[in-house]
């Protein structure tokens, strides 16, 4: 038994190469241009790679800056516009 402790990072953090995975730093005008694309219904997927981001950073920034409520009212705001 060893003293040192080693801890283990989880493979969810680890790319493919063995380093640790990094998330791109999102810039203002591309969460604005996420928010739109799920406004209009355009899948995650499509979205991730019209932003240059990966599935699992969308799916993070939706919800580390609660864009739920944002995607939502924009969506509301562009039927609105389409009705007048």
């Amino acid at each position: 038994m060893s003293i040192v402790f080693r801890p283990t990072i989880p493979s969810v953090f680890i790319d493919s190469d063995g380093a640790p995975k990094s998330r791109k730093l999102w810039h203002s005008k591309v969460v604005w241009r996420f928010v739109n694309l799920r406004a209009l219904s355009v899948p995650i997927e499509e979205c991730a790679a019209i932003v240059g981001h990966t599935l699992e950073d969308c799916l993070h920034v939706i919800e580390e800056r609660n864009l739920q409520d944002a995607i939502n009212t924009r969506r509301h705001v562009l039927i609105k516009d389409v009705m007048r």
